[in-house]
């Protein structure tokens, strides 16, 4: 049997976009695995939606550099309002 979960990622996606507008949220920082998959996919769709999005680069793993070096420098450039190291980041929520 095939489970189509298509459409339950799109009900997820669209239920956390109406959460962060609902709570007034328009700015967003992202971390986690895996960069050019997960990370790239959730950055472009925030970024299409017309969120901030932050893309923290040391915080962001991947299997091999060149996935790391595809997103950093060629992918996410284009989505990411900014791509900042930790202590950046932490720096900007610091000094707003």
């Amino acid at each position: 049997m095939r489970k189509n979960t298509g459409a339950l990622a799109v009900s997820r996606k669209q239920t956390w976009d109406l959460q962060l507008k609902k709570h007034g949220i328009h700015k967003l920082i992202v971390i986690g695995q895996k960069a050019n998959t997960c990370i790239e996919a959730t950055v472009r769709y925030a970024a299409e939606l017309g969120y901030d999005v932050t893309l923290v680069k040391d915080a962001i793993a991947s299997y091999n550099w060149e996935e790391m070096r595809t997103t950093l420098e060629i992918n996410l450039p284009n989505y990411a309002t900014a791509i900042l190291s930790a202590a950046d980041t932490i720096a900007a929520l610091e000094n707003p």
